[in-house]
Parts: structure tokens; C-alpha cells; sequence
């Protein structure tokens, strides 16, 4: 753009949440683990199903 300097902000390259590469609260591995925990108690949970921990479409 002829000669003038772009100051917009820049999004950080990485994956895209980042919940995931950083393996952080709420990915299926921990809820997975979660569910178990919780069964060992004997609180009554769903199973596990290849639906687990994941995300709901957004309603607006």
C-alpha cells in the first residue's frame, strides 16, 4: 500500500485455541481422566463415547 506503514494489530502464529498444544483444563484426555476419577468414587457418569469432550456448536 504505497508507502504507508501498517499498524493493525497481528494475531501470534500457533495453532489454532492453543487449549490443545498446551494440553491444558478441558481437553478429552482430561476429562477422560476426570470421569474415571469419578467412577472410582462412585458417582454414577456417562460413558465414554467418541462424542467426549467435544465441543457444542455455538447458538446465537
Amino acid at each position: 500500500v504505497g508507502g504507508r506503514e501498517r499498524s493493525g494489530k497481528r494475531h501470534k502464529s500457533g495453532s489454532g485455541s492453543g487449549s490443545g498444544a498446551r494440553g491444558g483444563k478441558g481437553g478429552r484426555d482430561w476429562v477422560v481422566r476426570k470421569k474415571e476419577q469419578m467412577r472410582n468414587k462412585g458417582y454414577d457418569v456417562a460413558p465414554d463415547s467418541k462424542y467426549t469432550a467435544r465441543k457444542r456448536k455455538r447458538i446465537i
